[in-house]
């Protein structure tokens, strides 16, 4: 804007007027050629404004078309506050597992088809609603569970020695990396006469029973040695001659071998809780009081040689333990620092209530494996 004056000759002043939303959004909608303008109805009350401002400007007019807002359970999703929780340092950053955003999901492990068959079930429904993570999810799942490759990781701090009597050579073997679908491709694991189980499968486990280790076939248990209630080793014998699954206890295990290529890799898994801990917060009650500040928790794990293959972003299953996509990639013993960086996975809801990913024991602090 410019104002002059005589009085003292010719004053110019200048002014800058920046256009408000208001205002800005029915002219630019119309001028580029915008032909539905999708909105959610808290928008509703200023649908009049925005036909009055394209009648008195001679605009076309372009269709208003009102929805529901999305409102998701145990977070928050507002830009202000979101912001708050990254200037303080709560979390990683926007693409922070636990953040409601489209960065946030993706780093856990939602796919853009998942995202896709959310969102159109969804509809264009003006009811406002509040919905469970655990929707969202599960479309997820249908989308990964065909097509993620199955590898095995056990839980570091209860590991159970299974020792093989029968002679048995250090091999390996190729088999499929996903039961039902031979398009995924193969893997190599590796057998020997020391075979590592997880605690909790191994209190399963009597004198005299038939187990079958996934991908080998069936071993049948000659004795348990115990401390108390915890299983120290185990004693078996190959018994493959029997195929026989259909009542037998099936466990996931790797194996202990002296080859360089059958080294076990070192993993670290990470668990994302909500950032929010009660479900719905009133208008009236301060959402600060409900931050989770014991919401990541981590679990060192002994893995397979095949996840050396996993690379960042590859979406995969741990047997019997759920799936995770890949964060950061292991990295070999550093010959300088002699440090080695274990994979990181990010364990990926399934729409299945869970307290945590599996029931090893959480690692609160991030900590690298030697």
């Amino acid at each position: 804007l410019f104002n002059s004056s005589s009085i003292t000759g010719i004053c110019l002043t200048f002014s800058r007027v920046y256009p408000t939303y208001d205002f800005a959004c029915p002219i630019v909608d119309s001028i580029e050629g915008v032909t539905h303008a999708l909105r959610t109805t808290e928008y509703h009350d200023r649908d009049d404004q925005y036909y009055f401002i394209c009648d008195a400007l001679g605009l076309r007019k372009p269709y208003i078309w009102s929805y529901a807002r999305l409102n998701m359970t145990n977070t928050v999703m507002s830009k202000r506050k979101l912001t708050w929780f990254v200037n303080e340092g709560l979390v990683e950053g926007w693409d922070d597992p636990r953040f409601p955003t489209v960065r946030g999901v993706m780093r856990r492990g939602m796919t853009v088809e998942g995202l896709r068959q959310f969102i159109i079930a969804q509809g264009g429904s003006r009811s406002v609603v509040m919905m469970e993570w655990d929707k969202i999810w599960s479309f997820n799942k249908k989308v990964i569970d065909p097509i993620a490759p199955r590898y095995t990781a056990l839980d570091s701090t209860s590991l159970v020695p299974v020792f093989i009597s029968t002679p048995v050579s250090v091999e390996e073997a190729q088999v499929p990396l996903h039961p039902k679908n031979p398009e995924v491709g193969t893997k190599t694991i590796w057998r020997s006469a020391k075979l590592l189980v997880e605690q909790v499968d191994a209190r399963e486990m009597k004198s005299g029973d038939t187990v079958t280790f996934v991908n080998w076939g069936n071993i049948k248990i000659m004795s348990v040695e115990k401390k108390q209630d915890t299983v120290t080793q185990i004693h078996a014998v190959l018994d493959l001659a029997n195929q026989d699954f259909k009542k037998t206890m099936k466990v996931t295990w790797i194996a202990e071998a002296d080859a360089p290529s059958a080294a076990l890799i070192p993993v670290m898994t990470v668990d994302y809780d909500h950032i929010i801990s009660k479900a719905i917060i009133a208008k009236e009650e301060d959402w600060k009081n409900y931050i989770n500040y014991d919401s990541v928790h981590y679990t060192k794990m002994v893995g397979e040689p095949a996840l050396l293959n996993v690379k960042k972003g590859d979406i995969i299953q741990l047997q019997r333990k759920g799936f995770y996509i890949c964060d950061h990639e292991h990295q070999k013993r550093s010959e300088f620092s002699g440090v080695e960086t274990p994979l990181l996975l990010i364990y990926i809801p399934d729409g299945h209530v869970k307290e945590t990913a599996n029931k090893a024991k959480q690692v609160k602090k991030f900590e690298m494996l030697s």
